[in-house]
């Protein structure tokens, strides 16, 4: 069964990604953006990563990068990214809030809620009823078995189950996309804020 899904828009679309101020000033100053290898996890989320990489370069067409910059599909709230009013304080790193308007056809789609079932390399289910069929299919030593201890057929239906995270744009509001740069004339509107510095500074001896 063919789980993939064909976007057929082609009216452009507005996406919202949050950036550290850095990568605003390369794309005026360079007229693009690229993801910075230096910064993707690869620890524990390798497969996850190669696999949504994977599917971008079968369903994006023109798509030949190994990273990606990650959006949202809905403006996120600025509130809950610990913003901070007070530009005198110390313990702040400017970030900004980059709009773009694309065509749709240039990303890749995904459920945010569904992602993380497969970040967490667990199965991905139609519905209830699927889920409860796949956990009764595994052995009862398999039963608490992480994604690498699992027999490889198990290992294949889990990460075949993975196309189902990948969804239309309209899916829902908590919908995430990847597009494999941005591009200075994409660029609708910026806003600048602070936010409060999450990098603990060694304690001095």
């Amino acid at each position: 069964m063919d789980l993939t899904i064909k976007i057929k828009y082609n009216v452009p679309m507005k996406l919202w990604t949050i950036q550290h101020i850095n990568v605003w000033n390369k794309i005026k100053g360079k007229g693009s953006y690229k993801c910075d290898k230096r910064f993707i996890c690869f620890s524990d989320f390798k497969e996850p990563y190669a696999w949504m990489i994977s599917e971008a370069k079968n369903q994006v067409e023109g798509w030949t990068e190994d990273r990606a910059v990650w959006f949202w599909t809905k403006k996120p709230d600025l509130r809950t990214h610990k913003t901070i009013m007070d530009p005198t304080r110390p313990d702040k790193e400017l970030h900004v809030l980059i709009e773009i308007e694309v065509d749709p056809k240039e990303v890749l789609f995904t459920d945010f809620d569904l992602w993380h079932l497969v970040l967490g390399k667990s199965y991905v289910p139609k519905n209830d009823k699927d889920w409860d069929r796949f956990e009764k299919s595994l052995p009862r030593k398999h039963k608490f078995s992480g994604f690498h201890k699992l027999p490889k057929k198990f290992q294949k239906e889990i990460e075949r189950s993975w196309k189902r995270s990948v969804v239309k744009p309209d899916h829902k509001e908590m919908t995430q996309a990847i597009k494999q740069d941005i591009k200075k004339e994409e660029v609708v509107s910026t806003r600048e804020f602070w936010i409060k510095n999450v990098v603990k500074k060694p304690k001095s001896s």
